[in-house]
């Protein structure tokens, strides 16, 4: 990925039915300029509802989250870093990802 593309996704695979949960994903730019956001379906997170391969892993309906990057989201060059927050509708569960970091070219 590069400093200003948007519209490719973000894809993670969480690998477990997520369909009744509610679905963030927190985004983090690099130094100097740390900046974290939190990212919803009002923001266009989704839970992935048709299987899909991306080399060798095979992500099933239903068990991952995806977001399309949009204009001004990627602004920096650097490694990035991203959790996903996942919580049930009743908000007493809530599992999170560890950082999966990944490079923005300049």
């Amino acid at each position: 990925m590069n400093v200003g593309e948007y519209g490719n996704y973000i894809r993670v695979n969480l690998s477990e039915d997520l369909q009744s949960y509610l679905v963030f994903m927190i985004l983090r730019s690099p130094t100097p300029y740390v900046k974290e956001v939190i990212l919803s379906e009002q923001e266009g997170v989704t839970v992935g509802l048709s299987d899909i391969i991306i080399g060798d892993q095979t992500f099933l309906s239903g068990q991952y989250i995806e977001y399309r990057v949009k204009e001004g989201d990627i602004f920096l060059s650097g490694e990035w870093a991203l959790r996903v927050k996942v919580e049930s509708i009743l908000k007493n569960e809530r599992i999170y990802t560890d950082n999966m970091e990944f490079y923005v070219s300049p």
